[in-house]
């Protein structure tokens, strides 16, 4: 990079330049009212900092952050899924003590696991029915027998 003299190789240091388009995009995307000048500045010198690592730890990192947005995205599902079971509980036995206080029926039966996963179902396929009609049941079922 130094060259004998003590000057400065120019072509060595092309590779760290960034255009003015690169600089606009990667310091466009702080906000004007919160951002100082040393933000400014911690942004250039990021886009520096990306600049000179290697693509191969970038394309790493990335995988990383790709694997850690699908668990997320998997632990939210699960959420979801959890969450409807246990409202399809609560209605259900909800249900049952009605029942029950109404005198159709002697005590209350707490839902087996194959019951929740039915009103579920049902929950699920009459969503789909209000939503698109036949035709979003048709597709969901499609995409449930691919998996």
């Amino acid at each position: 990079m130094m060259e004998e003299s003590g000057e400065i190789d120019q072509d060595a240091l092309d590779e760290y330049n960034f255009s003015e388009d690169e600089e606009e995009a990667f310091v466009g995307s702080l906000d004007p009212e919160t951002s100082t000048a040393a933000d400014v500045a911690m942004a250039r010198r990021d886009l520096a900092q990306l600049r000179r690592t290697p693509v191969d730890i970038l394309e790493r990192e990335l995988d990383e952050l790709k694997r850690h947005v699908a668990l997320h995205k998997s632990q939210i599902g699960d959420a979801k899924a959890k969450s409807k079971a246990g409202e399809a509980k609560r209605r259900i036995i909800k249900e049952e003590v009605k029942a029950v206080k109404d005198g159709s029926k002697k005590r209350v039966f707490f839902p087996k696991r194959h019951e929740i996963k039915r009103r579920v179902a049902e929950q699920t396929f009459d969503e789909l029915q209000g939503r698109g009609g036949k035709h979003m049941v048709d597709k969901y079922l499609e995409r449930k027998r691919n998996r």
